[in-house]
C-alpha cells in the first residue's frame, strides 16, 4: 500500500500522506474523454451508434474549451503533486483539446482573410460559449402561429440601410439545440450581421423536445415562412426573396421545410397559400451546405 502513496511534512512537522494515483486516474479518465470528443468530432459517421453519440455530444466549442481548461489545471495541479503519468496525460489533453479549438478558427480567420472580411475571435469565441448578444433596440416580437393556445413567436429585425421598401430581401432563422433547447435570441449574432446587410430577418421560436414530432418542426417553420410572405407589404419586403438560415438542428428542420413543399406529411402549422423560399442555408459544426436558385432550389408549392 506505501508505494501508492507519497510522504510530505506540514508546518507542524507532522507526516501526512498524499495519494498521486487519484490525479493520474482524474487524468486518464479526462484523456479517454478527449479522444473521444476529438474521434466524433473528426471521424466521418460510419454506423448509427456513432451518430447517435455524435448527437450527445451537442456544442463541440464548448465542450473542447472546458476540456481544455481543466485538462490545463489538471496538469498543474499534477505536476505540484509530482504525479508524472498524470502530468503527461493531462498536458496531452489539454494539448489536443487546444488544437480541436484553434485549428478551425484559424481556418476561419484564414477563409475570412481570403474574402477580405473582418473577424473578432472575441465574437466567435463568445457565439461558441453561447454568449449571444443583447437583443437588438429595434427588435419586434410578433406571434406567427397559436398551437393549443401557446403563441409561437418570431422576433423581427428590420433591415438597415437605403433599400427600398418592398424590395428588401428576408432571412427566416431557424435556431439549433438538438430540437430540445435554444430559442430565438440566439440568432441576434446572425441577425446584426444580416440587418446589416440590407436584409430584414426573422428569428424563430418553434416547439421543441419533447412537446414536438418529426413533424410538428418542419410544421412550424413553414407557419413562419407563411406569416412572413403574408405579411411582406407590412415589412416592405419582397415575398419572392427569402431565405431559410438554420443552424444545427434548426438547419435540419430549414432544409426539410424548404424541401417538403406541397407534401401532406409536412403541412404548415397554420394554413397559408404559399410558404415556398427562394434559398435555404444549413450550418453546423461541420461545412456549411448552401442552395440558391443557381444551384438547386426549394420546388415551390
Amino acid at each position: 500500500m506505501n508505494r501508492f502513496l507519497s510522504r510530505t511534512t506540514d508546518h507542524g512537522g507532522e507526516v501526512r500522506r498524499r495519494r498521486p494515483w487519484v490525479v493520474t486516474t482524474a487524468a486518464v479518465l479526462l484523456g479517454l474523454l478527449a479522444v473521444l470528443v476529438t474521434v466524433v468530432m473528426t471521424v466521418p459517421v460510419p454506423t448509427t451508434a456513432t451518430a447517435l453519440l455524435t448527437l450527445g455530444i451537442d456544442g463541440a466549442q464548448e465542450v473542447t474549451l472546458v476540456l481544455l481548461v481543466v485538462g490545463a489545471g489538471l496538469a498543474l495541479l499534477a505536476w505540484r503533486r509530482r504525479a508524472r503519468v498524470a502530468t503527461l496525460v493531462a498536458g496531452l489533453c489539454a494539448a489536443m483539446m487546444l488544437a480541436m479549438t484553434a485549428v478551425p478558427a484559424a481556418a476561419l480567420w484564414r477563409t475570412a482573410s481570403a474574402q477580405e472580411t473582418h473577424v473578432s475571435l472575441g465574437s466567435y469565441l463568445g457565439h461558441g460559449l453561447s454568449l449571444g448578444s443583447e437583443r437588438p433596440k429595434d427588435a419586434q416580437t410578433l406571434t406567427y402561429a397559436t398551437v393549443d393556445g401557446t403563441a409561437l413567436k418570431l422576433d423581427y429585425l428590420p433591415a438597415h440601410g437605403s433599400s427600398q421598401a418592398g424590395s428588401r430581401p428576408a432571412m427566416v432563422y431557424v435556431h439549433g439545440g438538438g430540437w430540445k433547447i435554444g430559442g430565438r435570441e440566439d440568432g441576434y449574432p446572425w441577425g446584426k450581421w444580416f440587418t446589416d446587410r440590407g436584409y430584414a430577418v426573422f428569428t424563430i421560436d418553434y416547439r421543441l423536445l419533447p412537446h414536438a414530432d418529426w413533424q410538428t418542426g418542419p410544421g412550424d417553420v413553414k407557419a413562419a415562412v407563411g406569416f412572413v410572405r403574408d405579411n411582406a407589404a407590412r415589412f416592405g419586403v419582397d415575398p419572392a426573396n427569402i431565405t431559410l438560415f438554420g443552424e444545427s438542428a434548426g438547419g435540419h428542420l430549414a432544409m426539410m421545410a424548404a424541401y417538403t413543399q406541397g407534401d401532406p406529411m409536412f403541412p404548415p402549422t397554420n394554413p397559408h397559400a404559399d410558404t415556398s423560399v427562394r434559398s435555404v442555408t444549413s450550418t453546423s459544426t461541420a461545412p456549411p451546405t448552401s442552395t440558391t436558385p443557381s444551384l438547386t432550389p426549394p420546388p415551390r408549392a
